[in-house]
């Protein structure tokens, strides 16, 4: 939330909870906090909610239009939150952002074996 307001020069709203454009979504969000922030939201008070991964299980928000992934992950969670996006049948879109090399990964072509078992860490380097 702070990088936000302070691209938006808003600084007075990087920690305030009932802020106009962005609030969060996170396990240790209060409950009550949790439940306000999802009816605001789906009633249009404000654009982005910044969450974990607390926020996508059970969901069903058709506001969603873009979903921002930060790091690595597992490859059906992301797929998951993903398909958060564009529920309305609008245009989604899902940014995923991530390390390009990773120590003791596969950071080039040459590094993955077509005839070795893929684990969700092959996986994810492939997709980095």
């Amino acid at each position: 939330m702070k990088v936000v307001n302070d691209a938006r020069h808003t600084s007075k709203h990087e920690y305030d909870p009932l802020s106009p454009f962005i609030r969060r979504y996170h396990s240790v969000t209060g409950d009550n906090n949790k439940a306000s922030n999802m009816e605001d939201y789906s009633n249009g008070k404000f654009p982005i909610m910044s969450s974990t991964m607390a926020l996508g299980l059970g969901q069903n928000l058709k506001r969603v239009r873009c979903v921002i992934h930060m790091g690595r992950g597992d490859p059906a969670s992301i797929v998951q939150m993903v398909g958060r996006c564009g529920r309305d049948g609008k245009t989604g879109l899902a940014l995923l952002f991530m390390e390009p090399v990773r120590l003791k990964g596969k950071n080039h072509e040459a590094d993955f074996d077509p005839d070795c078992l893929q684990n969700d860490d092959v996986r994810m380097d492939a997709l980095a």
